[in-house]
């Protein structure tokens, strides 16, 4: 699995990579529990922020990434009209969420594939987080520290399958299938030029540095998600 985070620096370097701190989190080796967790964000530095250097995929070969070794993989999408900073929340799921479904299954293999969630990050400021703007979009900021998604303990899988709201037909899939996978795609609504998203090579991170921090959803149902700690042969891009 790949971690992700979103990076505090303007885009400028010498055209392969950027300098960027990333908010990691000490390597306690312990469970986090919800009530010793603090949000990071963006631009607010502590001692376990490092500046890490980001290497620009772009200038990789397509197929350098796989996304079962390395935990992700970049896709060069056909030119065409799609998503963009002014598209509604409709438009968005019925056009380009079948775009996602055909690439999880060309990419996987996967018999069925279901997308259920996605987030415009447009604003900055924590205080404009969750507000809906003109075109009835919630609106997330930039996330301030490397995670995973989702935790790998069965235990917090279980939580995380109770959360999330399926329709029958999907949510049947987990009893019926051999084995499943929830995966993550990002792409820019245009020209970046802060905040950039960056991805890190799961075959440089050691196990030690995936920190389990405990959550809790406002049903009450308890998951988890990993946390990212520093280890000094991690490669981001």
């Amino acid at each position: 699995m790949a971690t992700q985070t979103v990076t505090t620096t303007s885009l400028h370097g010498p055209g392969d990579h950027v300098v960027a701190d990333i908010n990691y989190l000490p390597a306690l080796g312990t469970q986090i529990p919800t009530y010793a967790w603090k949000r990071r964000y963006l631009g607010v530095s502590d001692e376990h922020t490092r500046s890490m250097i980001i290497q620009d995929i772009r200038k990789q070969p397509v197929q350098a990434f796989d996304l079962a070794t390395n935990g992700f993989k970049f896709i060069k999408l056909p030119p065409k009209q799609r998503v963009d900073s002014s598209s509604t929340e409709q438009t968005i799921r019925e056009t380009y969420y079948l775009e996602l479904e055909a690439l999880a299954k060309s990419l996987t293999g996967a018999s069925t594939a279901f997308v259920f969630n996605h987030v415009v990050r447009a604003h900055n400021s924590p205080s404009d987080e969750g507000i809906l703007d003109k075109l009835g979009r919630w609106q997330g900021i930039p996330t301030g520290h490397p995670h995973v998604d989702y935790c790998g303990d069965s235990t917090a899988l279980e939580g995380t399958k109770q959360e999330l709201t399926f329709p029958p037909h999907i949510r049947s899939l987990y009893d019926t299938s051999s084995r499943y996978a929830y995966l993550g795609a990002w792409r820019p609504l245009r020209t970046l030029r802060r905040d950039p998203l960056a991805v890190c090579d799961a075959t440089t991170v050691p196990d030690s540095d995936y920190q389990v921090r405990l959550r809790q959803f406002r049903s009450g149902v308890k998951s988890a998600n990993y946390v990212m700690s520093h280890a000094k042969a991690e490669q981001q891009h």
